[in-house]
C-alpha cells in the first residue's frame, strides 16, 4: 500500500519517467520507502495493469526511448480512498530492534552495551541526515513527513540513552 500510495502521489503532481520517479524515492524519500529499482518498476507495471497509471515510450534527454507514467482518473480515485485510509489508520509497529532486544541476556553486558553505543551513533546519524534536509523542502508537504520521522528516531534515540545509562549503572 505504501508504495501504491507514494507513487500515485507523485504523479498527481506531474507526468514522469520511471527512472526520475525511482530517483525521487531513493533521494528524496529514502527514509519513507527502501524500493530498489526493479521493485519500483515492478509496482508501476502492476499499477498499469490495473488501469491506475498509463505507460507511454517517451523521448528522453539522454536515452532514446523512456517510460513516461501518468495517473489515470482511476487512479485518482484509488489514490484518494488509499490516501484516507493511511491518514485515518494506526497500523502496530514493528520495530527491526525489538527481537534483538527479547534476547539481551545472551551477550555480555560489555559487548551489549557497545552494540547499542553503535546503534545510537547511527541513530544520531539518520537524524542528523534527515534534519540536513529539511530546509530543502521548506514549506513542501515533504517536510512534515521529515519532522515525523526526525520525532521517531529522537524517542527511539532518547530510549536507547536512557537504557544504557541503566545498564552501565
Amino acid at each position: 500500500m505504501n508504495h501504491e500510495l507514494l507513487l500515485l502521489g507523485l504523479l498527481r503532481e506531474q507526468r514522469r519517467y520511471g527512472y526520475e520517479l525511482h530517483e525521487f524515492l531513493e533521494h528524496s524519500l529514502h527514509y519513507q520507502a527502501a524500493t530498489d529499482r526493479p521493485e519500483a518498476y515492478a509496482a508501476l507495471d502492476q499499477l498499469a495493469q490495473r488501469g491506475l497509471v498509463t505507460c507511454e515510450a517517451g523521448q528522453g534527454d539522454e536515452y532514446p526511448e523512456r517510460h513516461v507514467y501518468a495517473i489515470t482518473p482511476e487512479g485518482e480515485r484509488v489514490f484518494q480512498k488509499l490516501l484516507v485510509e493511511h491518514l485515518c489508520s494506526a497500523p502496530r509497529s514493528f520495530y527491526h530492534t525489538d527481537a534483538g532486544l527479547l534476547f539481551l541476556n545472551q551477550v555480555p553486558r560489555s559487548v551489549l552495551i557497545t552494540c547499542l553505543e553503535t546503534k545510537r551513533q547511527q541513530l544520531l546519524a539518520q537524524r542528523d541526515a534527515l534534519r540536513a534536509t529539511l530546509p530543502e523542502y521548506f514549506d513542501h508537504p515533504v517536510a512534515h513527513a521529515i519532522e515525523h520521522k526526525i520525532a521517531l528516531l529522537n524517542a527511539e534515540l532518547a530510549w536507547f540513552e536512557e537504557f544504557i545509562v541503566r545498564l552501565q549503572d
